[in-house]
């Protein structure tokens, strides 16, 4: 939301801005009370969705990753924890531009630099977006679906 309000500001300088081109609050707004209810779900389950993230991990043979301490403290803890925040308020705000730039980015560089990139992909191609089906109503994982799939392509 806030990336395309910027873009409108930017798009309609001087002018005022079509109807056409406010189509997207009028999503928006048709949309906030399940964006309200999805976040705050989200906030209430998130440790239960984290430990069964871990959960699910440590049934996974993990043989191939060098370091198990980086993971179970980094990714499994408080990387998966910041990643399902950020990913929770991209979907209040409806702005997974917002997300990339500010946490993705940025997180992706970390998990290269410590060399555990193919248990990411384990952790945000599999494990969270199974954890968040099955959590979440239909409609609740269809807006978190977008943020899911950003994830998966920027950090597996």
């Amino acid at each position: 939301m806030l990336t395309k309000l910027n873009q409108l500001t930017l798009e309609t300088e001087g002018r005022y801005a079509t109807d056409n081109e406010l189509s997207f609050l009028d999503e928006y707004i048709d949309s906030l009370s399940v964006r309200i209810d999805t976040y705050q779900k989200i906030k209430d389950l998130e440790t239960e969705i984290i430990n069964q993230i871990q959960n699910d991990l440590h049934e996974i043979n993990l043989d191939d990753v060098a370091n198990h301490d980086l993971i179970d403290k980094s990714c499994c803890g408080r990387d998966a924890k910041i990643v399902l925040r950020h990913s929770a308020c991209a979907v209040l705000i409806d702005d997974c531009e917002r997300l990339r730039e500010s946490l993705l980015l940025w997180h992706r560089t970390i998990i290269f630099a410590f060399r555990i990139d193919d248990f990411a992909r384990i952790m945000f191609l599999e494990l969270m977006p199974s954890v968040l089906a099955d959590l979440l109503t239909e409609k609740e994982y269809d807006l978190m679906k977008p943020s899911l799939q950003l994830s998966e392509s920027v950090l597996a």
